[in-house]
């Protein structure tokens, strides 16, 4: 059998387990972090997408629900890097440290700084494809080591790039099985074209619509498979728990009452929880990768 070399790293389905098990064994206080960071901006970005596509007036509050969704997504990123950090902790054995005014300062400073650069370069990144893993690899290294003693810019870009180049092979793969960003950018699209298409062409019918989701979600499947089991899963969820409570309570709800919740909200919501299921998973792949790298 060929021996594995060390700068090969783990397999996908060894690391893949090891995260897995990180996650399913971490204590309340290593997984509340991140959910009391994703869950705020999860709630605000629907919030802004639901009011954005039907509200009349939305245009009058854009710049203060624009930049509510960026506080939000300020707040997600610091506590994930507090969960990141408290994974490594369990890995290593220590203490997470302490949490002094000064070292929040620096995460908050530093994952604003750095992550406010992720809306150019990973755009232009996934356009020329070749750099795009060790772009995506920098940005979320960067959230794991947000939160050491030596956090400052500087510090923290240099140890984020130097593991962001280091198994190549192993990071492309983290990103086709944990990664939700191949989920958003696909339901994304689709959220935006199939109404841009039907405000185009009258004569577009309901039928042809659905062909093309059903066409379009088969070729997503091959970008994110788990994600796209999950959503599915979880509109199966959100749409069956109504009828149970028909079932067994006689509780009428939009869905028994045949009310149309088939709309760019609902699929939103599923994508939202699905991304939610998936990234810290991912976040604990990345941190293995960076523990064992270093």
């Amino acid at each position: 059998m060929k021996k594995r070399r060390v700068r090969d790293g783990m397999t996908l389905l060894e690391i893949a387990e090891a995260a897995l098990h990180q996650v399913r064994l971490a204590p309340v206080d290593a997984l509340a972090p991140y959910y009391i960071g994703s869950l705020p901006f999860a709630l605000v970005f629907l919030y802004f997408w639901a009011d954005m596509i039907q509200g009349a007036f939305a245009y009058r509050h854009l710049h203060t629900s624009a930049l509510a969704v960026t506080g939000a997504y300020v707040w997600m990123k610091c506590w994930q890097t507090i969960y990141c950090t408290k994974l490594r902790a369990n890995m290593m054995g220590i203490d997470a440290g302490t949490w002094t005014v000064a070292r929040v300062v620096r995460i908050v400073s530093t994952q604003t700084i750095i992550h406010s650069t992720a809306i150019v370069a990973l755009p232009i990144a996934l356009v020329l494809t070749v750099p795009f893993p060790s772009v995506y690899a920098f940005y979320q290294n960067v959230t794991v080591f947000g939160a050491d003693e030596d956090n400052g810019v500087r510090a923290v870009s240099a140890r984020a790039w130097g593991e962001a180049k280091r198994w190549q092979k192993q990071n492309l793969q983290l990103i086709w099985m944990f990664s939700p960003m191949p989920l958003v950018i696909g339901a994304g699209l689709i959220l935006v074209l199939v109404p841009f298409s039907a405000a185009m062409r009258s004569d577009l019918s309901e039928s042809m619509i659905v062909q093309f989701v059903t066409l379009y979600s088969i070729i997503l499947v091959a970008l994110s498979p788990i994600g796209i089991l999950l959503a599915f899963n979880v509109g199966m969820a959100i749409v069956g728990v109504p009828w149970v409570l028909r079932s067994l309570l006689g509780i009428e709800t939009t869905v028994t009452m045949g009310g149309n919740f088939f709309n760019s909200t609902f699929f939103a919501i599923c994508v939202a929880i699905a991304a939610m299921c998936l990234d810290p998973v991912l976040k604990a792949a990345y941190a293995l990768r960076c523990f064992h790298g270093e």
